[in-house]
């Protein structure tokens, strides 16, 4: 499969969280951004089904739910089909 360069610019601050990572998990830049679009294309293909992505703690049973913008604009909307005449109504009545 051909490959294609990319020219990635970040500020200072981003490049040192970057590369704090990759040191720590002793990763080159091409592993790691392979390991993050895997990570973004699952987060995707479960939001797209209706699903949270969710951090969970084992001892409490607590989660945190992953909140982004980002995934947002995969979350699945409603066909007009499937819309109720109350959606269509204005939220203030005259």
């Amino acid at each position: 499969m051909p490959s294609e360069k990319w020219i990635m610019e970040f500020d200072a601050d981003r490049s040192e969280q970057v590369q704090t990572l990759l040191d720590e998990a002793n990763l080159t830049r091409v592993e790691f951004l392979n390991n993050i679009l895997t990570m973004a294309m699952w987060a995707i293909r479960h939001i797209k089904k209706g699903h949270e992505i969710a951090a969970i703690n084992d001892i409490d049973r607590k989660y945190y739910e992953l909140q982004m913008d980002f995934l947002d604009r995969f979350r699945s909307k409603p066909s007009v089909s499937e819309l109720s005449p109350q959606d269509f109504r204005p939220d203030h009545t005259e």
